[in-house]
């Protein structure tokens, strides 16, 4: 939602938190309009920051978990934007959709075929009202991830 990139050094990326939730209180109150805030359709630097980022931060703890003998797996979780799904009931906001959409493109192009990286963007392809609002599911929701998570894990020694 900031309108430039907080290099980690910067004293600003330390308020970037402080930032957000005035931006929030302002969209909230109807001070700024909703789409002000949001760059990413139209900023491929941006972009390409929060997608490489995301790696970098999975990349990290999956060396991490390794390094303890464990087993990582990322997860690209599902959205209402790409879903198959009912969503007559729910309010998608077009701007968010827009920068969804740019920011998944680069995190799953940078994902494909790493191991250890899953898109579930599509698990929640059902006939079924499942999503609260654009990303957030109920228990129901909730259970068709867990059986495709299941599904990923197995192969690598998790049981149930």
């Amino acid at each position: 939602m900031l309108h430039n990139s907080l290099r980690p050094d910067s004293f600003s990326h330390f308020l970037a938190p402080v930032i957000m939730l005035g931006q929030r209180l302002n969209l909230r109150l109807g001070l700024v309009e909703d789409a002000q805030w949001y760059e990413c359709h139209s900023n491929a630097r941006k972009v390409e920051a929060i997608a490489e980022n995301l790696i970098q931060d999975w990349s990290l703890a999956k060396r991490l978990v390794e390094s303890y003998g464990g087993k990582f797996v990322g997860l690209l979780e599902p959205v209402g934007y790409f879903s198959r799904t009912r969503l007559d009931y729910v309010k998608l906001p077009p701007y968010e959709q827009a920068q969804y959409a740019a920011v998944y493109a680069a995190i799953r192009a940078k994902i494909a075929g790493k191991e250890g990286f899953y898109d579930l963007t599509s698990v929640l392809d059902i006939d079924e009202a499942i999503y609260l609002d654009c990303c957030h599911v109920p228990r129901k929701g909730n259970r068709y991830v867990v059986e495709k998570l299941a599904e990923i894990v197995a192969p690598l020694g998790f049981k149930r």
